[in-house]
């Protein structure tokens, strides 16, 4: 028994093709130029009156002919609408249903605007359309199943709306369709078998919707015109069809990532045309078919995040044309085959994440064009070669960290004068920096940790000297390796954009140098596990960004105590307590204490529930954050504290109370002298008491 449903919706569409024709047919005498107009008019009238362009305001006037108004084309035989261009005017409305009187209309395009709704029936009735270009806008609903009527279309553009359901199985019946995009929307349920069979399709974009199921009948007589394949970012899964390409000679690109897809890849070998293929985020599995290696037109092969394993195999080489090889986070191992140093073309190379072993291939460092290496993340060993730099001018990110990597870093390394980030982190580099580091004028980040990199004092003043060239370094970090001696003060030449300066379990000695402060865009700094001593820096008070996301300044005074120890001296002057969260005592007597941490910790609840810092314009001479926060006790704790705590005014008594509560135990932190303070356990035992206090009065109300 025929499905109702089914039945229904065939028996709708008859009709409506129907009236179609018969729109088409009797009214043929009657539709004019001036239905044209009115059309259009029409149109401007569902279109909201901000037109920052001016075309309806300026332009499309009743007094004016049409064929002279903006985005309006006519044909010279008949002088009617052929095409309608509005794409990239900001223009914010609903398509009317009159627009299906632009009987002659070849061409509509209305592109990146704003437009929102469902798509009038009566666009059906455009059967000359052959342009249809609706991407980019906020149109909703399902796809209209009317669009299979427009049977002279040979582009059809729906991506960037809000487009959901399944893809209409009636698309498959514009015979003429050469371009489909139905990317960037909700659409969802499987691909329509029948939709790769258009006879004259070249090009389907699906990428980034929700479509699911497997795909091993879609391709199944496909037309093999087909050129461009987009199926990315979406919920597909299964294997790919063992016959799959052989069924797309003509095929140049092909992107499957960011699906669910498993099993082994089919032979690939008969794709003589195919440009790029991407194969990111899914679960392939097995290694990499010897007949992918004779696509010799390929210049982009994206296997990244997959499960491939195996080696990679020396035919590598045949793909000469390659730009951008990305293989990283498989399971490939064995060692890099020299042939990679034949992809003369290459710009990206990445094998991160992988387990290949063995020494880097010398060639690979002769590839002029690269512009990105990364290595990172495998079991590579052996020496850098002593030209490397030499042959990279186009360098941009070379990333060999967490490897077996020995050696010098080699001086020619700063040939390669485009460099902006350098990460050789966790591997066992020996000797010193090259002192000619700042000819990398576009260094941003610097990555040595973890080496076993011997630095002299006076070799790590030039090299901060010469680092003091690199005016965009934000990232420099040499931690875990043996500097051995005194930090110069050059550190205090670094560039001011410096972000990051990661120095801990250096072996460093001495006292901290005041230029540090100089840092004056430092948001992390580590001397831990030093050998430090002396007083900490007056200047160290300047490097407000020390602190949290919030940029809130706090970090760089609180838990001084765990950077140097208790009791260390600090010979400064009382100046020093007036950074805003530092204990008098720092300034008085010099000495750290972790009773000065419950001091700055009390600063820090007081800045937490007044959103002011200690360091605000308004705190001069006498008035301090504490100062307000004591006087606000003795009258209204409510006038001092972030009004937006205060919102719902059925707790604000609890509120009222458990802020008072919270204010005092601040204020209990910073008394002026150590030994009146409250200790840190009392501090965390006391907050819970709070808290507990708090949620029981403002469920009890």
């Amino acid at each position: 028994m025929a499905n109702p449903t089914s039945f229904l919706f065939l028996l709708s569409l008859t009709l409506l093709l129907l009236q179609s024709y018969l729109f088409r047919f009797a009214n043929a005498e009657i539709l004019n130029i001036t239905t044209d107009k009115s059309a259009l008019l029409a149109l401007k009238a569902h279109v909201s009156s901000k037109d920052p362009h001016h075309v309806f305001i300026s332009n499309w006037s009743s007094n004016t002919p049409i064929c002279t108004w903006v985005g309006v084309s006519c044909g010279s035989k008949h002088l009617r609408v052929k095409a309608l261009n509005l794409s990239y005017m900001d223009l914010v409305g609903t398509i009317p249903p009159h627009i299906g009187n632009l009987s002659f209309l070849v061409s509509l395009s209305i592109g990146n605007n704003s437009f929102h709704g469902s798509l009038p029936n009566e666009l059906s009735r455009l059967y000359r359309l052959q342009f249809l270009d609706l991407s980019y806008n906020e149109f909703s609903g399902e796809i209209p199943p009317w669009m299979g009527l427009l049977n002279k279309l040979q582009t059809l553009f729906l991506c960037g709306n809000n487009f959901e359901g399944s893809i209409p199985q009636s698309l498959s019946n514009i015979s003429s369709l050469q371009r489909i995009n139905l990317a960037y929307n909700q659409l969802s349920g499987s691909i329509p078998s029948s939709m790769f069979k258009m006879p004259t399709l070249k090009q389907i974009v699906l990428l980034s919707n929700k479509l699911s199921g497997p795909i091993t009948s879609i391709f199944f007589n496909a037309s093999s015109l087909l050129q461009y394949i987009h199926l990315g970012d979406n919920e597909l899964s299964g294997g790919l069809p063992t016959y799959m390409f052989d069924q797309l000679p003509n095929l140049q690109f092909l992107s499957v990532s960011r699906n669910h897809f498993s099993s082994v890849l089919p032979k690939i070998g008969n794709l003589t045309m195919l440009g790029s293929l991407f194969l990111y985020e899914n679960n392939f599995e097995g290694t990499i078919p010897s007949s992918l290696l004779k696509c010799t037109q390929l210049e982009i092969l994206d296997m990244w995040k997959n499960n491939f394993t195996g080696r990679l195999p020396p035919e590598i080489g045949n793909l000469t044309m390659l730009t951008f090889l990305n293989l990283a986070e498989n399971k490939f191992e064995s060692a890099i085959p020299s042939q990679v140093g034949s992809l003369q073309n290459l710009e990206l190379f990445s094998i991160e994440t992988n387990y290949f072993s063995g020494p880097i291939p010398y060639e690979i460092f002769n590839i002029s064009t690269l512009q990105k290496v990364s290595m990172l993340s495998n079991n590579l060993s052996g020496d850098l070669p002593s030209n490397m730099g030499l042959f990279l001018p186009n360098l941009g990110f070379l990333s060999l960290g967490d490897n077996e990597i020995s050696g010098t870093i080699p001086n020619f390394i700063v040939n390669a004068s485009m460099l902006f980030i350098l990460d050789l982190d966790s591997n066992s580099f020996s000797g010193s920096i090259p002192e000619a580091i700042g000819y990398l004028r576009f260094l941003e980040i610097l990555n040595l940790r973890s080496n076993k990199l011997t630095i002299s004092y006076s070799e790590l003043r030039s090299i901060f000297s010469s680092l003091s060239s690199c005016k965009n370094l934000k990232f420099l970090i040499l931690s875990n390796n043996h500097l051995n001696d005194v930090l110069p003060n050059s550190v205090g030449n670094l560039s001011t954009s410096l972000q990051i300066l990661h120095l801990h379990d250096c072996n460093i000695k001495g006292n901290i140098p005041e230029e540090i402060g100089n840092l004056s865009s430092l948001i992390a700094l580590t001397l831990s596990h030093n050998e430090l001593g002396g007083p900490v820096p007056t200047t160290i008070g300047r490097l407000h960004k020390l602190q949290d996301e919030d940029m809130v300044g706090h970090v760089a005074d609180f838990g001084i105590a765990k950077l140097l120890g208790d009791g260390v001296s600090l010979t400064q002057t009382m100046t020093l307590a007036t950074i805003g969260y530092m204990a008098p005592e720092y300034g008085s007597e010099g000495l750290v204490s972790t009773r000065g941490d419950v001091y700055s910790y009390g600063i820090l609840l007081m800045e937490t529930f007044t959103r002011k810092k200690p360091t605000n314009d308004m705190f001069t001479g006498e008035m301090s954050l504490k100062c307000l926060v004591q006087e606000s006790l003795a009258l209204s704790v409510l006038e001092v504290v972030d009004s937006s705590l205060l919102s719902n005014e059925n707790d604000y008594a609890a509120m009222e109370e458990c802020l008072l509560s919270t204010m005092g135990l601040a204020l209990r932190c910073c008394a002026n002298s150590p030994e009146q303070r409250i200790g840190i356990e009392n501090v965390l035992a006391t907050l819970n008491k709070i808290k507990l206090k708090f949620l029981k009065d403002i469920s009890g109300r």
